[in-house]
């Protein structure tokens, strides 16, 4: 079984947060050189440039997936080349659709399933994991729940820290899932069968509200075994 990172946003105010966090998803592949995949989810701006010469100076392979573009036999061969697979932030809803018409999901889930590669993402690129995802992505920015690839059972939140994001604690209930709220600067990782907590000063929280507890709120950062459960 392979692993997830799923960033809650942020890693953008210091340069050295992002070198931390790329250093960290390199760790993960156990690999001196890996291939570094990046899938821009609202085109191949700055940002993605900038990701892009992160990794190729830390010594990754690196390589760009155009899911609307490329080949079906390129979307198949890149997904299973990459020890590393990153979405940045964006837009979520149309690159999710992108995804399953191109079977992009297919690939994604075979390569998740039977090797070690690290399925990443930040914000928007996060949520494509989950099964469910609070998302600001409706008419005029207003927020809904859409439902990405499915890998991990759980109802997701970006940016948890950010005012406009913190409603979903109201939210949470509502839904049939437990839910799970990452702060900017933190990221929740599951890693096979273990789970960790990356963030980049040690004071980012991620939550659980547990639908088996009533869905009490329970800070991950605090609470090993809730963690591990997951």
């Amino acid at each position: 079984m392979g692993n997830i990172v799923a960033i809650g946003g942020g890693f953008d105010i210091e340069s050295a947060h992002r070198w931390k966090m790329a250093r960290y998803l390199n760790s993960l592949t156990k690999k001196e050189n890996p291939n570094f995949l990046l899938v821009p989810a609202s085109g191949f701006d700055s940002y993605g440039t900038r990701e892009i010469e992160r990794h190729f100076a830390l010594g990754c392979d690196v390589d760009i997936l155009k899911i609307s573009s490329d080949s079906q036999s390129d979307v198949a061969r890149k997904i299973r080349w990459a020890d590393i697979i990153y979405i940045p932030g964006g837009n979520s809803t149309y690159p999710i659709a992108a995804f399953r018409k191109r079977e992009a999901d297919k690939y994604l889930r075979e390569v998740w399933e039977e090797k070690e590669t690290v399925l990443s993402g930040k914000c928007a690129g996060a949520m494509f994991w989950f099964a469910e995802s609070y998302d600001n992505d409706g008419i005029d920015d207003s927020f809904e729940f859409i439902k990405p690839l499915g890998f991990i059972n759980y109802c997701m939140c970006p940016h948890f820290d950010s005012p406009e994001w913190m409603p979903f604690e109201q939210l949470a209930p509502t839904r049939e899932l437990s839910s799970i709220a990452i702060d900017n600067g933190a990221a929740i990782c599951f890693l096979g069968d273990n789970r960790e907590i990356f963030n980049v000063s040690g004071k980012e929280k991620v939550y659980l509200f547990d639908k088996n507890q009533n869905y009490k709120k329970i800070d991950l950062t605090q609470d090993a075994e809730a963690l591990r459960n997951l």
